[in-house]
């Protein structure tokens, strides 16, 4: 298990392995996102803050997700990344592919 993945929840480690297996930028784990006037909008699994895309563990503990999808995040849920990995990587360039252009 990467460094950057060890604080993640034992369900989300599939996620993990995809991201490593996909070459997809590293994201900050466990990590709350704000709204723009400050106040938090959830802890969220999986943070990319450049890319506003976030994969949220439990509704309780990212409430103003809809907030959040106003501000133009893509967001989603751990049981969605699980069921189909691929939404990670339309939502996320690749490591790989960012550097060509």
């Amino acid at each position: 298990m990467p460094e950057w993945a060890a604080q993640v929840e034992e369900d989300a480690i599939p996620v993990v392995n995809h991201i490593l297996k996909s070459e997809l930028p590293v994201p900050e784990c466990g990590a709350e996102v704000q709204l723009p006037d400050g106040e938090v909008a959830g802890e969220f699994e999986f943070v990319w803050e450049e890319q506003r895309v976030a994969v949220w563990f439990s509704p309780e503990r990212a409430p103003q997700r809809a907030m959040l999808a106003a501000q133009g995040w893509r967001l989603f849920s751990l049981e969605e990344v699980i069921e189909l990995p691929k939404l990670l990587e339309v939502a996320l360039p690749s490591a790989q592919k960012s550097g060509e252009y």
